[in-house]
């Protein structure tokens, strides 16, 4: 056996045994996945957040045509 093929042999175990770029992805795909939780979790708050202003500016539509049809009806003037 050539030192060449013996080289490669024991470089392949060495890799098997402790590869630093396997550990390295395994970092980053951590990393990855605590971001997109937090993402995921920071979207559904601004959801909420959203669903809160849509039903505070819908019900302030609502009560500007219900205050202006019953002045209208009751002939009242109309302020802007």
């Amino acid at each position: 056996m050539s030192v060449c093929k013996l080289a490669h042999i024991f470089g392949n175990l060495l890799r098997n045994a402790y590869d630093p770029v396997k550990g390295e992805v395994k970092d980053i795909l951590a990393e990855v996945r605590s971001l997109r939780s937090e993402l995921v979790k920071g979207e559904q708050q601004s959801q909420t957040i959203n669903i809160s202003v849509f039903r505070v500016f819908f019900w302030m539509i609502i009560k500007t045509i219900i205050e202006r049809f019953w002045r209208e009806y009751l002939g009242m003037p109309i302020n802007q």
